[in-house]
């Protein structure tokens, strides 16, 4: 028993190593893709927080959950519009929110 839970917890390290790495490499190409403009620290915290969303998907799709979170452009604003409202306590006619999508 004391093998199998020491194997688990190298597993678990080579993971989080593996992870961090991979957060390495995105902050990397990041801050190559946008230059100067760079936000140093905070890099390693987006590319963190991206490939966060993106193993989670991953693992959403791959546990067989064919939910889609959004339909389409117009779905996505209307839900951040929603999430902003109840964030704020604003109502609707006094919201303005500006997102720009590729």
């Amino acid at each position: 028993m004391v093998e199998a839970g020491r194997e688990a917890a190298e597993e678990g390290i080579a993971v989080s190593r593996s992870l961090e790495r991979a957060n390495r490499l995105s902050a990397n190409r990041l801050e190559a893709a946008l230059g100067e403009r760079a936000g140093g620290p905070d890099l390693f915290k987006i590319a963190t927080l991206l490939n966060t969303l993106l193993l989670g998907r991953a693992v959403s799709a791959y546990a067989g959950a064919s939910q889609v979170p959004w339909v389409d452009r117009k779905d996505f604003l209307a839900s951040v519009q929603e999430k902003d409202k109840i964030g704020s306590g604003l109502s609707a006619g006094q919201m303005k929110t500006t997102v720009r999508l590729p």
